[in-house]
């Protein structure tokens, strides 16, 4: 049985988040997105003490091409820390080198995927990714991303 699951969302590019939000809301899913924009931010949110606002995700969804702290990083926090290194990490990155998906490979994302260019095959990934963490429910507007 699949349930609702929050959702965070890591990436730097507004019109990526924005774009991932509305597909995100075209596949059905009952999911809570939360956004960060870099990845000191994710970081920040998941070590968050105050867990009725910034609630432990199901799935973190992550982008490797960032200023300061990049994917590659976060993605070792993430694994390297005992509370939160069974979270489901998906790369999600515009890189075309197939080298930074064997390194997020190595360093324990669950899948890396290249942004899809059609919209379509974005709502597509996504339900493929999170409909086994989440529940559909068929004409329910999801909330607002919360920006972090």
């Amino acid at each position: 049985m699949t349930r609702k699951c929050n959702v965070l969302l890591v990436d730097d590019d507004e019109n990526d988040r924005l774009l991932f939000s509305s597909a995100l809301n075209a596949t059905g899913l009952d999911i809570e997105l939360f956004e960060t924009s870099d990845g000191y931010a994710a970081i920040n949110y998941l070590l968050s003490a105050e867990p009725a606002q910034f609630p432990i995700p199901d799935v973190v969804v992550l982008d490797l091409k960032m200023p300061g702290m990049d994917g590659f990083a976060v993605l070792k926090e993430i694994r390297s820390r005992p509370q939160l290194k069974r979270l489901t990490v998906y790369v999600l990155s515009n890189s075309n080198q197939e080298s930074d998906i064997v390194t997020a490979h190595a360093l324990g994302a669950n899948a890396a995927y290249k942004k899809p260019t059609h919209y379509k095959d974005l709502v597509g990934l996504l339900q493929t990714m999170l409909t086994p963490c989440c529940k559909t429910t068929p004409g329910a507007p999801n909330r607002k991303p919360k920006e972090t």
